[in-house]
């Protein structure tokens, strides 16, 4: 899976065994809902180690992600948020830039624990590369409607929580930024 040092990963940086992605955005503005963020993220790793910080930016209606890594990389994601059922929520990066706003995007799972984000790779099994609208090239689910991939997000997000976490692949977490005074 690539990985979107975001999510907030999200999403979510490219570069693991298979993602979810699109050619185009594909949530709709009805689909879209903004839950309550912090503006500063500690991105820590699965294995708890820090990853870098994530700047949240709620700017009409839609929310800007700045993912620093050291002083020399920066990256940046317009994300939108669906929630599926529970603490569970489907996003969709699209990098920032005028040669992609309206291109690529990538989709990530995020549950919400407390104040934190816990970020899930989607795997692309057999069983939703047998969804209508989902193609499949190596490792990747390449989808082309919105509602397969709220389908195939629905049923990732009930395995992990039918497992207790063991089936997605957890991949890291957002931690709000707390300043000490």
């Amino acid at each position: 899976m690539r990985r979107l040092t975001v999510p907030l990963g999200a999403a979510l940086t490219l570069a693991l065994s298979g993602c979810w992605i699109s050619e185009q955005p594909l949530m709709p503005d009805a689909a879209k809902d903004m839950p309550q963020l912090a503006d500063r993220y500690l991105e820590r790793n699965s294995d708890g180690t820090d990853a870098g910080l994530a700047l949240v930016e709620p700017l009409d209606g839609e929310i800007r992600l700045t993912l620093e890594h050291g002083t020399e990389s920066k990256q940046v994601y317009w994300l939108r948020f669906d929630w599926l059922f529970d603490n569970w929520y489907l996003v969709q990066a699209t990098p920032e830039g005028e040669d992609n706003r309206n291109k690529m995007s990538f989709f990530r799972l995020l549950r919400r624990q407390e104040a934190q984000w816990l970020e899930f790779d989607p795997e692309c099994g057999d069983d939703l590369a047998q969804l209508a609208g989902v193609e499949r090239s190596g490792g990747d689910c390449m989808f082309t409607d919105y509602a397969s991939v709220v389908a195939a997000a629905t049923s990732e997000a009930r395995k992990i929580d039918e497992s207790d976490g063991a089936a997605g692949e957890f991949s890291g977490s957002y931690v709000p930024d707390i300043p000490s005074r």
